[in-house]
């Protein structure tokens, strides 16, 4: 996306005309991201179920408005974190074991155990 949305920019609906689903996925995409991507961390990504069908009370051509657009943002987003979930696991430094006891040093995972 060209421009995700940074938590910067501010909106505010001032009639229910402004609240449509289509207005929302034409002119807002970067909002639907944005929401998409904070249920992804929240480890739920949000689906067009019955459930939440129900929930948004959304009509059959809101549904077909969104469907793509959903299953498209999750899955990039999903894409992306797995791409940086592999990278970071490839990062030697962050596979540390944190010290029982609450004392001594921090090592590294990968590293054998020295002998006192």
């Amino acid at each position: 996306m060209e421009n995700p949305f940074n938590g910067e920019e501010r909106f505010c609906a001032t009639s229910r005309k402004e609240l449509t689903v289509e207005i929302f996925v034409t002119e807002y995409p970067h909002l639907l991201a944005y929401l998409c991507r904070r249920a992804v961390l929240e480890n739920a990504p949000f689906e067009l179920t019955r459930e939440t069908i129900k929930h948004y009370g959304f009509s059959r051509e809101d549904v077909k408005l969104l469907r793509d657009c959903i299953a498209s943002n999750n899955r990039r987003i999903i894409d992306e974190l797995r791409e940086e979930y592999e990278r970071l696991k490839a990062i030697d430094c962050l596979q540390v074991v944190p010290p029982k006891g609450g004392g001594g040093s921090l090592k590294p995972k990968c590293l054998p155990k020295s002998s006192p």
